[in-house]
C-alpha cells in the first residue's frame, strides 16, 4: 500500500465529520452514504484523507446560502473496473466560467495569484502521482443546482 488506508477508514471519517457539521449547522446539512454493496471496501487500499476536503468544499461552498434542507451525497461504486467516489450537493452549484475557473485551479495551483483552492489541487495531484494520469478528480456543476466532484481511483486490492 502507498502510505494508505482502507477504503473503509474514508466514510467512516466522513460521517464523523458530518455529524460534526450537523450539530453546528442544524437542517442546513444532511447527508447520504450509498456504498455499492458488492464491494468490500476493507479490501481496498487508498491514500488517507481523500474524501474529507471535498466533502468540506461541497458544505463551505455548496451549502454556504442554503437556509435549509442542504444536503452531501456520497457514492463509492466500480464502473468499468476502478473505483468512483462521488461527492455531491444541492446547493447553488457555479457557472461554466466559474467551472472553468475551479478546474483550472484543480489542474494548474498558481500560488502567487490565488489564496483558496489548493485543497482539490493538491488532492488531484496526490492521486495523480500516487496512481498515475489516468485517475484524479472530474468536477461538474449546473448552476442553481449544485455540484458533483468525480474522484477516479485504481481499485487496488490490499495483498493478503
Amino acid at each position: 500500500m502507498i502510505n494508505g488506508t482502507t477504503l473503509q477508514k474514508e466514510p467512516d471519517h466522513i460521517e464523523n465529520y458530518l455529524r460534526i457539521r450537523q450539530l453546528r449547522f442544524g437542517d442546513r446539512v444532511n447527508y447520504r452514504i450509498n456504498i455499492m454493496p458488492e464491494m468490500i471496501l476493507e479490501e481496498y487500499a487508498v491514500l488517507p484523507l481523500l474524501l474529507q476536503p471535498i466533502v468540506e468544499n461541497a458544505i463551505v461552498h455548496g451549502l454556504e446560502n442554503k437556509e435549509q434542507d442542504g444536503k452531501v451525497w456520497i457514492a463509492i461504486y466500480m464502473m468499468e473496473g476502478d473505483v468512483k467516489i462521488d461527492i455531491s450537493d444541492n446547493g447553488g452549484g457555479m457557472d461554466d466560467e466559474t467551472m472553468k475557473m475551479v478546474m483550472n485551479r484543480v489542474k494548474n495551483y498558481e500560488r502567487e495569484r490565488n489564496t483558496s483552492g489548493i485543497a482539490l489541487y493538491n488532492i488531484n495531484r496526490r492521486i495523480k502521482l500516487s496512481y498515475g494520469e489516468a485517475y484524479g478528480l472530474e468536477i461538474t456543476s449546473v448552476r442553481g443546482e449544485g455540484t458533483r466532484v468525480r474522484m477516479t481511483l485504481p481499485a487496488r486490492k490490499l495483498s493478503k
